[in-house]
């Protein structure tokens, strides 16, 4: 398949990478407590949020913004970037350059269980926690007398 493309085979991804490759990035940044993420418009190869990069944009992340605020500034700067992917496919200019993999992180994919609220953790961390876990995830929760 990703050789059949005419011109590109490529992916919009919503982290920088090579930060936050994997599934879920704009939960994890929040859950990490990044004061921005962005957007990745990248090839595709053999390697999962690997290939060359074409565009990146940043979005920041304010301290009151859930999992969906982030989501719709990175959705916002995709329409914006799409302008200039296809004004570079026009030119034939869809080279762009190599993830440096001495800045590569990976997330694995969430999961409900990964919700789960610890007290042991900062305030911080948990209020990163429950504002990454919003609608539409499964959010974050707690036990209280055997109760979630």
């Amino acid at each position: 398949v990703i050789d059949s493309a005419r011109v590109a085979t490529v992916n919009i991804h919503q982290s920088l990478l090579p930060a936050y490759r994997g599934r879920h990035p704009l939960n994890w940044a929040i859950i990490k407590g990044e004061t921005h993420t962005g957007v990745t418009i990248h090839h595709i190869n053999e390697d999962f949020d690997e290939g060359n990069i074409i565009l990146q944009k940043k979005v920041e992340i304010l301290n009151n913004d859930n999992v969906m605020d982030v989501y719709w500034k990175a959705t916002e700067m995709v329409c914006e970037m799409l302008y200039g992917f296809f004004d570079k496919a026009k030119k034939g200019n869809l080279k762009g350059f190599r993830q440096d993999p001495e800045r590569a992180t990976y997330f694995p994919p969430r999961i409900p269980k990964h919700g789960k609220i610890d007290w042991s953790e900062s305030a911080e961390n948990i209020y990163n926690l429950v504002r990454a876990l919003t609608y539409p995830y499964p959010g974050a929760y707690f036990y209280y007398r055997r109760k979630k």
